[in-house]
C-alpha cells in the first residue's frame, strides 16, 4: 500500500476492500473506521462496515452499523437484506422478516430478498409461505437454480412429490447433464412406486456420466431395493471398477452376495473393506450380520465386539452383540450388552424387547415383564411387546392377564398368527375350550398353510377326547407337509386311543421312514407292539433307541419293560440298573427296578427299590401302592395297610389300593367293620359296577348280615337286571336261609331271560332239594343235563342225589354218564364206589375208590372210604379168622395213618383248630377267585398265584374237618386190635379239633368205655386223670373227699375251724344221718369200679360196648353242609 497517497475516503474505502479480499479483517475494519472518520453520514461506509463485522462474527454491532446505513439511505435494498440476514442469525426471526419486507416494497423484483425471505419461512417451518416467496423468485428469475432447488427442498418436506418432479424437470432442462437431479428424481419417481420410469432415470444418469461412482451406486441401491440382486450386484461392481477402493461399493456388493446366498463371497467383500479400512464400522456389522446368518454366532461375536472397540457407543454393536449372545445361550452376557445399550440410549423400544427376551431364558419373569412393559411405555402399539407380555404372563401363571396381553396385541395386529396360537393355549388352559378353538381356526385361516395352529387344534381335540375331530386336523397337517415326522407321531396317538393300533403302528413306521433316527417315533412303536404283545418287535424297537440315545434314561427303561414281559427278568434287571447309572434321581427307574425284582421274588430287595422312588417322590400314589403290594407278599399286613392308607390320602380315590386293603383286610380276619368300609369306599368310587355290590354282598353274607347282603344283590340287580351272578348268589342266600319259594323266584329270573344257563337249574335243583321237592329237583336237575349233556358235574350230582334216595340204578346210570363224559372224574368214580358198598360188592367198591385215588391223590376223603370198604370186607369175610381179621384191621389202620402221613409232609405246621369265621372266610375268598381274575384281567399263573394265597386257609379247614374223622376212625380200629392206649390218644385228638357235636359224642363214649372197661384206672386215678371232663371231675373228687375227711374227723375239724359249719353239728344225736350221708360219699367215690365186676369164675361188665360209626359219610356231610352254607 502506498502510505503517500492523501488520506481520502475514497482511500480508505479501497484499502478496506483490498483488505477484506485479503481476509485481513481487522485491518479492513479499521480502515472503514478511517473512512467514517471524514465522511460519517456516508451510508456505503456504514454498509461496509456491516459486512466486514460479519466476517468477524460480531453481529450485533453489524446489524447497528446496516441500521446507519438505512438511517442515511433508507431505500436501499441491499442494507435491508444484510440487515434481515445479520437478524436470521441472531435467531430475531421476526424482525428479519420485516427487514425483507421493506427490501421488498423498495424493490419487489429483487431476486435476492424474495430468496432470503423464502429461506427464513422455511426455517420458521412456515413452508406454504416459502413456497410463495420461491415461487415470486422464479417468477423474477426462472432459470435461478438456487431458487429451484430451495423450492424443491421444502417440496420434499411437505411429501409433494409430484409437484418436487415438476421443479426437477425445470431443473434438468436448465442442466440436462446435472446427474445429482437425475438420482433425485429417481428417488421421488421409486417413492411414488413409479419403479419403471424411476429405473430409466437411473439408467440415464449412468448414460450421462458412466464414470461416476455414484451414479452406480445410488443404480445399484435401487435394483437392490427391488429384489433385481443379480442387475444390483452388475451396477455395485462397475462401481468398484472405476473406484476400486470405494468401501461403500464393496459394502453394498457384499449385502447383494448376501442375499444371493454367496455367503463366502459376501464376507469376502467385507473383508476386501476391512483391509484397507480396519476401523470402517460398517464393514464389521455387516460381516458380523452374515456370520450371524450362516449360524458362525462366535465369528459374528467378534466382529460386534470390534465395532464396539472403534465406537464404543454404537447402539446397532451392543444390540447385535445382545443377539448373538442370546442365539449362543449366553443370556447373562446378552444382558449385559443391552443393559450397556440401555445406558447410551435408554428409550431403545428393541433394547428393551431382547433384553425381555434373555430374562425370559434365564426364568426372571417378573424382570421380564418390566421389560416388555418399558417396551409398551415407548410403543403402547408395539404388538410384539404385548405378545411378550401375554407369554411372560403364561409362565406366571396370571392367565387372564396373559388373556387380555393377546387380546391387546391382536386388537394392535390381527393378522399376527402366533399370537392367535397363544391366544387359544390360554383359553385352553382356562378350560374355555371352544373359544380356544376359535382361536386357532382365526390362525389356521390367516396362514392355512401353517402347522403350529393346526398341530395345537389338533392337541387341543385330543385332551377333549375328541379323536375323530382330531385325526382329520391331525390329516390336514399331514397333507399340507406329509414330511413332517411330529405329524405323523400326533395321529399315532391318537390311533391309539381310538384303538386303531395297526394303523397307529404304520404311522409310526411313516415317521421312522422319514427320521430314521427319531428316537420319538421308535419309542412309539415299542410301546404300541408291546400293548399288541408282540414283545421281540418291541424290543426290537426299544433296543433302537438305546443305540440313538444311549444316555437316555428312559430308553433303558423301556427295554427293560419289554423284557419283563418277555419274562426275560434278570435282563430288564440289567436295563434298570444302567437307567439308574445315567438317572440315579428318577423315581420311575426305581419303580421298574422294583417290578423286576418284584417278578424275580426278591421282595425284600423290590421293597428297598421302592422305598428309594418314594424318598425322590412321596407323593406318587401308585409307589406306594406297589410297596403295600409287596408288603402284602411279605405278610407284613400292618404295614401294607399303611401304605395302602398312604395311597388314599394322596389319592381318596385310588380304587385298587382299596381294594387291596380289602383283601388283606379279609386274609387277617379282622373285624367286620374294617373292610366294610373299604368295600363301601370302593361301591363310592364306582357305584354303578355290578360286581362290586355282588362282593359287597359276599362279605354281608360271610358275616351273617343277610338282610343287607340281600339289599347288596338288589342293588346290583337294579344296576343290571340280566346279572346272573346277582340273581344266582340272591337265590343261594335265600336258599340258605331256607327261604326257597324266594330263592326259586330269583333262580327262575334267570331261567326267563338266560333258558340255557345250567348254573340257575343246577341251583335251582338244590334248593328244591332242600325244600324237600325232590320229584321236582330231580327233573330239574335232568333239565340241566339236557341244556348241558357234556357236564360231567351235573351227571354227579343227579348221581349223588339217587344215592341218597337209594335208587342205585339212576345213581349207578347218572355216575356212569359222567365217566363217560370224563372218565377220571374222581367224584364219580367215588359215587360207584360207594353204590358198589350198598351192593355189599365190597372188593369192586375197593377197585373204584383205588381209580378215584389214582386220578386225585390229594383228596384223603378217598382213602377213608377205601379204608371203610376193606373194613367192611373184613367184617363180612374174615370174622371168622382172627388173625386175617386183626391183619386186616392192622392194613386198615396203617393206610388211615397215611392221610395224617399226607397232611404232615405237605404242611410243616401242626394241626390247629380253624374258627369257624376263618373257615367261612376261606370258602369265600376260593370262590371269589374266579371273579377277581376275570376283574382284573389276571393270566392263568396270576390266579393260581392267588389260589395258592388262600389254600394254607381252606387247606387247614380240610385239614381239621378230615383228620378229627381220621383220628376217630383210627381210635376206633386200635380200639379194635385192643392197643387201647394208642386208641386214647386218637380219639383225645379227634376231641381237640372240634369235630360236629356227633362225632365228638361217639368220641367220648368211645373213651368213656375204654377208660371204664378196659383201662379200669384206680380210683384216685379215674376221677384226676380221666381222658373226658377231667376238670369236672377233678374238682368233684376233691370236694368229695373233704368231705367224707370232715364226717369222719368232726373234732378236729371243728378245731381248725370254730364257727365252722362242723362245730355247730350235734354228731352224737345225729350219728344214723351222718353214717349214711358217709356211706353215700363213699358210694359216690368208688363208683367207677362198680361198672365191672370180677370174680375167680366169672367177669361182669355193667357198661355195654361202645357204638363204632366208621362210615365216611360223617365227613361228607359236615363239608358238604358247610360248603353249602357258604356257596352262592
Amino acid at each position: 500500500m502506498d502510505y503517500d497517497e492523501p488520506e481520502t475516503v475514497t482511500t480508505w474505502i479501497n484499502r478496506a476492500d483490498i483488505l477484506l479480499l485479503q481476509m485481513e479483517y481487522r485491518e479492513s475494519l479499521e480502515a472503514i473506521e478511517k473512512a467514517l472518520l471524514i465522511e460519517p453520514k456516508n451510508s456505503e461506509i456504514w454498509f461496509k462496515k456491516g459486512i466486514v463485522l460479519i466476517y468477524l462474527k460480531r453481529l450485533e454491532e453489524a446489524l447497528k452499523a446496516f441500521s446507519k446505513a438505512i438511517e442515511i439511505d433508507p431505500e436501499n435494498v441491499d442494507i435491508w437484506n444484510n440487515k434481515g440476514y445479520v437478524l436470521f442469525y441472531l435467531k430475531r426471526y421476526e424482525e428479519a422478516l420485516e427487514a425483507y419486507e421493506e427490501a421488498i416494497k423498495i424493490d419487489p423484483e429483487n431476486v435476492r430478498t424474495w430468496i432470503n425471505k423464502g429461506c427464513i419461512l422455511e426455517d420458521l417451518r412456515r413452508y406454504e409461505k416459502a413456497l410463495e416467496a420461491f415461487d415470486k423468485a422464479i417468477e423474477i428469475d426462472p432459470e435461478n437454480k438456487e431458487i429451484l432447488a430451495s423450492k424443491g427442498k421444502i417440496l420434499l418436506s411437505l411429501k409433494k412429490f409430484e409437484e418436487f418432479l415438476n421443479v426437477i424437470e425445470k431443473q434438468t432442462e436448465i442442466e440436462p447433464r446435472n446427474v445429482n437431479l437425475h438420482l433425485q428424481k429417481g428417488i421421488i419417481l421409486s417413492t411414488l412406486k413409479r419403479y419403471n420410469e424411476a429405473f430409466e432415470v437411473f439408467d440415464e444418469a449412468t448414460k450421462i456420466d458412466s464414470e461416476n461412482v455414484t451414479v452406480w451406486l445410488y443404480k445399484g441401491n435401487f435394483l437392490y431395493e427391488f429384489k433385481r440382486y443379480k442387475e444390483a450386484l452388475e451396477a455395485f461392481d462397475k462401481a468398484i471398477e472405476i473406484d476400486p477402493e470405494n468401501a461403500d461399493a464393496r459394502i453394498h456388493r457384499g449385502n447383494v452376495l448376501f442375499y444371493l446366498k454367496r455367503y463366502k463371497e459376501s464376507l469376502e467383500a467385507y473383508g476386501k473393506v476391512i483391509e484397507t479400512e480396519p476401523e470402517n464400522i460398517n464393514a464389521w456389522i455387516y460381516k458380523g450380520s452374515v456370520l450371524s446368518h450362516i449360524k458362525k454366532f462366535d465369528e459374528s461375536l467378534t466382529a460386534y465386539i470390534k465395532v464396539i472397540e472403534i465406537e464404543p457407543e454404537n447402539v446397532d454393536a451392543w444390540f447385535n452383540k445382545g443377539n448373538i449372545l442370546n442365539e449362543l445361550k449366553r443370556y447373562k452376557e446378552a444382558l449385559e450388552a443391552f443393559d450397556e445399550l440401555l445406558l447410551i440410549e435408554p428409550e431403545n423400544a428393541k433394547a428393551w424387547f431382547n433384553k425381555g427376551y434373555a430374562l425370559i431364558y434365564l426364568e426372571r419373569y417378573k424382570e421380564a415383564l418390566e421389560a416388555f412393559d418399558k417396551v409398551i411405555l415407548i410403543e403402547p402399539e408395539n404388538a410384539g411387546a404385548w405378545f411378550k407380555r401375554g407369554t411372560v404372563l403364561i409362565f406366571l401363571r396370571r392367565r387372564e392377564e396373559a388373556l387380555k396381553a393377546f387380546s391387546k396385541a391382536i386388537e394392535i395386529d390381527p393378522e399376527n398368527v402366533d399370537v392367535w396360537i397363544n391366544k387359544g393355549y390360554v383359553l385352553f388352559e382356562l378350560k374355555k375350550y371352544e373359544e380356544a378353538l376359535e382361536a386357532y381356526e382365526k390362525a389356521i385361516k390367516i396362514d392355512p398353510d401353517n402347522l403350529v395352529p393346526l398341530t395345537n387344534k389338533g392337541s387341543a381335540l385330543i385332551d377333549l377326547k375328541r379323536y375323530e375331530e382330531a385325526l382329520e386336523v391331525i390329516d390336514k397337517s399331514i397333507e399340507i407337509n406329509p414330511e413332517i415326522v411330529d405329524n405323523w407321531l400326533q395321529r399315532g396317538i391318537v390311533l391309539i386311543y381310538l384303538r386303531r393300533c395297526e394303523e397307529a403302528l404304520e404311522a409310526y413306521e411313516k415317521a421312522i421312514r422319514i427320521e430314521p433316527e427319531n428316537s420319538k417315533a421308535w419309542v412309539n412303536k415299542g410301546a404300541i407292539l408291546d400293548n399288541l404283545e408282540r414283545y421281540n418287535e418291541a424290543l426290537e424297537a426299544v433296543e433302537k433307541v438305546t443305540k440313538i440315545e444311549p444316555e437316555n434314561a428312559k430308553a433303558w427303561v423301556n427295554k427293560g419293560h419289554v423284557l419283563i414281559h418277555l419274562k426275560e427278568y434278570n435282563k430288564a434287571l440289567e436295563d434298570f440298573n444302567k437307567a439308574i447309572e445315567i438317572d440315579p434321581e428318577n423315581e420311575d427307574v426305581w419303580s421298574k427296578k422294583g417290578n423286576a425284582l418284584y417278578y424275580l421274588k426278591r421282595y425284600e430287595d423290590a421293597l428297598e427299590a421302592f422305598d428309594k422312588a418314594i424318598s425322590i417322590e412321596p407323593k406318587n400314589a401308585d409307589l406306594w401302592l406297589k410297596r403295600g403290594n409287596i408288603l402284602k407278599n411279605l405278610k407284613r399286613c400292618k404295614e401294607a395297610l399303611e401304605a395302602y392308607r398312604k395311597v388314599n390320602e394322596i389319592e381318596p380315590e385310588n380304587i385298587d389300593a382299596w381294594i387291596n386293603k380289602e383283601r388283606i383286610l379279609l386274609s387277617m380276619g379282622g373285624e367286620y367293620k374294617g373292610y366294610s368300609e373299604a368295600r363301601e369306599k370302593i361301591i363310592t368310587i364306582e357305584p354303578k359296577k355290578v360286581n362290586d355290590w355282588i362282593n359287597k354282598a359276599w362279605i354281608l353274607w360271610t358275616w351273617r348280615e343277610y338282610e343287607k347282603s340281600l339289599e347288596a344283590y338288589k342293588k346290583a340287580i337294579e344296576i343290571d337286571p340280566e346279572n346272573v351272578d346277582a340273581w344266582i348268589n340272591k337265590g343261594n342266600l335265600l336258599t340258605y336261609l331256607g327261604i326257597y319259594s324266594r330263592a326259586l323266584k330269583a333262580y327262575d329270573e334267570v331261567i326267563a331271560f338266560s333258558p340255557k344257563n345250567t348254573r340257575a337249574w343246577i341251583s335251582k335243583g338244590v334248593a328244591l332239594y332242600f325244600a324237600k321237592e325232590y320229584t321236582e329237583c330231580l327233573q330239574v336237575l335232568e333239565q340241566a343235563l339236557n341244556l348241558s349233556p357234556q357236564d360231567a358235574e351235573i351227571s354227579y350230582i343227579l348221581a349223588e342225589y339217587y344215592l341218597m334216595f337209594g335208587d342205585l340204578i339212576n345213581a349207578s346210570k347218572y355216575a356212569e354218564n359222567a365217566l363217560l363224559i370224563d372218565k377220571k372224574n374222581d367224584a364219580s368214580l367215588c359215587i360207584k364206589g360207594k353204590i358198589k358198598i350198598e351192593e355189599h360188592d365190597y372188593a369192586t367198591s375197593m377197585e373204584y375208590f383205588k381209580k378215584a385215588i389214582s386220578v386225585n391223590l390229594r383228596n384223603p376223603r378217598y382213602l377213608l372210604w377205601h379204608s371203610y370198604a376193606k373194613y367192611l370186607m373184613a367184617e363180612s369175610e374174615l370174622a371168622s379168622d382172627e388173625k386175617k381179621y386183626q391183619d386186616m384191621i392192622l392194613a386198615i389202620i396203617r393206610e388211615l395213618e397215611k392221610v395224617d402221613i399226607y397232611y404232615s409232609q405237605k404242611y410243616s405246621t401242626n394241626i390247629k383248630i380253624v374258627p369257624r369265621r376263618l373257615k367261612i372266610l376261606g370258602i369265600y375268598l376260593l370262590k371269589l377267585i374266579k371273579k377277581i381274575a376275570i376283574y382284573f384281567d389276571m393270566s392263568e399263573k396270576s390266579t393260581v398265584k392267588l389260589v395258592e394265597k388262600i389254600n394254607p386257609l381252606l387247606t387247614k379247614l380240610e385239614r381239621s374237618t378230615i383228620t378229627a374223622y381220621n383220628y376217630y376212625f383210627l381210635g376206633c380200629f386200635y380200639y379194635k386190635i385192643n392197643d387201647y392206649f394208642t386208641a386214647i390218644d386218637y380219639l383225645k385228638k379227634c376231641k381237640s379239633l372240634t369235630p360236629d357235636k356227633k362225632i365228638e359224642k361217639l368220641a367220648s363214649d368211645t373213651l368213656d368205655n375204654i377208660w371204664n372197661s378196659k383201662i379200669r384206672p384206680s380210683i384216685w386215678k379215674w376221677w384226676l386223670y380221666s381222658p373226658t371232663n377231667r376238670f369236672f371231675k377233678g374238682v368233684t373228687f376233691i370236694i368229695l373227699t373233704l368231705s367224707l375227711i370232715g364226717l369222719l374227723l368232726p373234732a378236729q375239724i371243728g378245731e381248725l375251724f370254730a364257727s365252722s359249719f362242723f362245730s355247730a353239728i350235734d354228731w352224737k344225736e345225729n350219728t344214723t344221718q351222718l353214717t349214711f350221708l358217709t356211706l353215700i360219699l363213699l358210694f359216690i367215690l368208688s363208683s367207677p369200679n362198680i361198672q365191672h365186676f370180677k370174680g375167680s369164675q366169672f367177669e361182669i361188665e355193667v357198661r355195654p360196648p361202645p357204638t363204632f360209626e366208621l362210615t365216611p359219610s360223617l365227613i361228607e356231610k359236615q363239608l358238604k353242609d358247610l360248603e353249602y352254607a357258604l356257596k352262592p
